[in-house]
């Protein structure tokens, strides 16, 4: 099986990668999108891409798009540069995916999230999903977890 991983260097995504780098040898193939060069270890393989121009990317096929992008308000620096990340990449991934023939696609969202939501990282979490949900991919995976009771990986992509 062939996978794409976007989102591979923050604390979720580096935890996705170890479990899928674990797998059976010549079982996966993991091909990890970033924005900058970063160690991989077989069967993962990273590809540097630019995620605001990603129309312009081939990946050749894949079978399952899995995406733990984001950030925070904070880190981004202000909420337009947050939309960027969490909103506009991630459904520039998605679509990207769906070139590849990806069949399944995984979010990381967060708790909370809600399109109606008078909160608004959890309205642009949920606005996110309810994309996702017309892109019409055969499984579609959200995955909500709550406060992430560890330290921080301090090279997160914004």
């Amino acid at each position: 099986m062939r996978v794409l991983v976007a989102g591979g260097t923050g604390l979720v995504g580096a935890e996705l990668l170890a479990q899928l780098a674990a797998e059976p040898s010549g079982s996966v193939e993991v091909v990890h999108l970033a924005r900058r060069a970063v160690e991989a270890t077989p069967p993962v393989s990273v590809r540097v891409v630019d995620f605001a121009a990603l129309d312009a990317v081939e990946v050749g096929a894949a079978e399952v798009g899995f995406c733990a992008l984001g950030t925070t308000i904070a880190k981004a620096g202000s909420q337009a540069a947050f939309v960027q990340v969490d909103r506009d990449a991630v459904l520039a991934y998605a679509k990207l995916c769906q070139r590849a023939g990806a069949h399944t696609f995984v979010l990381v969202s967060s708790l909370g999230a809600d399109p109606k939501s008078r909160v608004f990282y959890n309205r642009i979490k949920g606005d996110v999903e309810a994309e996702l949900a017309k892109l019409g991919f055969q499984h579609l995976v959200i995955v909500r977890p709550s406060v992430l009771d560890s330290t921080r990986i301090t090279t997160m992509a914004t």
